[in-house]
């Protein structure tokens, strides 16, 4: 049965990795990026919280992150080590644990920021917009600021996850 481990530390940070580019493409990012040939099988070890004697290098997560940014656009190590560096886990983790008022209020706040932008795109693409189905410069503007508000709502809700839950 696979482990779960939580959120925002480089294990999931390397799991993500592995879901993303899986373990062929693992093996291919760190030969691509550094010209070494290193298996599957020891990054995954370095992704084991309970296995002391190996861990990732730095190396290894930026060119995994490089592949899963050309993949996919998401560099999962990256965003697990700025929530470290950030102490957002940290300060989730002393606090307490989310209701679930908290967590609907935030789901919420996603599925509204997510329905702004879909309308914005929506008026934007219409033939009777000031460009007809191409973006004009204010349209564009109001579509970026969309998909910003998206991105505040969306972090608010992965911090409200790395929270612990109640027991």
């Amino acid at each position: 049965m696979t482990k779960l481990m939580p959120l925002y530390t480089i294990e999931h940070g390397i799991r993500r990795a592995f879901a993303l580019l899986g373990d062929a493409g693992v093996e291919q990012a760190i030969e691509e990026y550094l010209g070494l040939k290193r298996s599957a099988s020891l990054i995954r070890k370095c992704g084991d919280a309970d296995d002391d004697s190996h861990h990732l290098q730095l190396r290894y997560a930026i060119a995994l992150d490089r592949a899963c940014r050309r993949e996919v656009g998401q560099s999962p190590l990256l965003e697990c080590m700025a929530m470290q560096v950030s102490g957002a886990v940290d300060a989730a983790a002393s606090s307490d644990p989310p209701s679930e008022l908290t967590m609907l209020k935030e789901m919420l706040g996603l599925q509204v920021a997510l329905g702004r932008l879909a309308r914005d795109v929506t008026e934007a693409l219409k033939d009777i917009s000031p460009e007809g189905c191409a973006l004009s410069e204010p349209e564009r503007h109001k579509v970026f600021a969309s998909i910003d508000e998206l991105e505040i709502h969306l972090e608010a809700f992965k911090s409200v996850l790395a929270q612990p839950l109640a027991s």
